[in-house]
């Protein structure tokens, strides 16, 4: 199918057409985990993707639980995954609750989070629960809804007074991608991936579409920005699966050894590249 992408009214960009919910249930329920339609997740990882897995999650908790001076800690993470975040919530005594289509992708890597997991579609969960929560969590699942402009507002419909948002989505259509483009650095828009990715939002936009949902901007950071490794050669990693794989050893030893810092220091480091755009992804976090 051929898809077509625009600007709409909450200023990110989005595919046309979409498709229906019962295909995009029946990707996420199926098909998304165990046919590995993501190369962010895998059965196997490394000692060092492990590590920097564990210590990205320490970070976003640390930053959460800094912004907030609530006693009682109900969390709550919407498209759970792997269950890392869900761990460090956890080690940080939060009350834990993750939602997820699929359940074995947490039972190979976090195990012992799946009493605290939920396997459901999680517009249902969303739907059906009637408890509020101090923390809920959202990472890289806007990007693949059909509607997230109404996921935002069920989601503020379950934050108690106070609460905090957590978000993470791909940062796309950026100036540093438009940058690559116009030197003929790289030779197509490498982040438009249809179906899997139905709305784009970069470091600009994504304010301005937060300001329409009436949501507040308390924290912003990027990950590592490892598209500056495409300016270097035409044999990069988007055309070399060797280049791919020293790019991907990069990222993890570079941010591993800057969290490693401390995350005082870290958060500065990331903050700068969120707001030149140079992070690969952006986290947020965010009250009413």
């Amino acid at each position: 199918m051929k898809y077509s992408i625009k600007k709409n009214s909450y200023s990110f960009f989005e595919v046309s057409p979409k498709p229906s919910e019962k295909y995009l249930n029946e990707i996420y329920s199926k098909k998304y985990f165990k046919n590995k339609l993501s190369a962010c997740y895998s059965k196997v990882y490394s000692t060092e993707e492990l590590l920097n897995r564990a210590k990205r999650s320490d970070l976003y908790i640390d930053i959460a639980l800094s912004l907030s001076s609530k006693k009682n800690k109900d969390f709550l993470e919407i498209g759970a995954g792997e269950g890392f975040l869900m761990k460090s919530a956890f080690k940080k005594k939060l009350n834990v609750t993750g939602v997820d289509f699929q359940k074995d992708q947490i039972l190979s890597q976090n195990p012992d989070m799946l009493n605290f997991f939920v396997k459901s579609d999680p517009h249902l969960y969303l739907k059906n629960d009637k408890k509020k929560y101090d923390f809920i969590a959202s990472m890289f699942v806007l990007e693949h809804l059909k509607d997230p402009i109404k996921f935002i507002k069920i989601i503020k419909s379950k934050l108690k007074k106070n609460g905090i948002i957590i978000i993470s989505v791909p940062n796309d259509f950026k100036e540093f991608q438009k940058y690559l483009l116009k030197t003929k650095i790289i030779s197509k828009k490498y982040w438009f991936a249809p179906p899997e990715h139905l709305n784009y939002f970069n470091n600009k936009n994504i304010k301005l579409f937060f300001k329409k949902m009436n949501l507040r901007i308390i924290q912003a950071i990027s990950d590592f920005p490892i598209e500056i490794l495409l300016a270097g050669s035409k044999k990069n990693y988007l055309n070399s699966r060797t280049e791919g794989k020293k790019a991907h050893r990069t990222r993890l030893s570079v941010d591993n050894f800057v969290i490693s810092q401390g995350h005082k220091v870290s958060i500065d480091f990331y903050k700068a590249c969120h707001n030149v755009g140079l992070g690969r992804s952006m986290i947020y976090f965010l009250k009413k």
